[in-house]
């Protein structure tokens, strides 16, 4: 990954990525830590989200803070909350 842009006002900023193992979640959870802000991540998957981690590493950055998780539960209730008519 090149370094095209850089955000100064993120470093040592503390983020939090949910689904940061794979895909879009993860190139953001490294593009934050070329930034040097202080990521942590979580992923429903522990083996994949292993990768990311072990890559901005070996890149001598930031490694980011993985926390094997699955917020989907959560998310249905909450979705369920919204959806019903006596929420008021």
């Amino acid at each position: 990954m090149s370094r095209s842009a850089s955000y100064p006002s993120l470093e040592d900023r503390v983020v939090f990525v949910t689904g940061g193992g794979r895909g879009i979640g993860a190139s953001i959870v490294e593009h934050l830590c070329v930034q040097r802000a202080r990521v942590a991540f979580v992923d429903i998957q522990r083996e994949p989200s292993a990768a990311p981690v072990e890559t901005i590493r070996a890149r001598k950055l930031p490694a980011p803070v993985f926390l094997p998780c699955m917020i989907h539960p959560g998310i249905t209730r909450l979705t369920r909350m919204f959806r019903s008519p006596s929420r008021g």
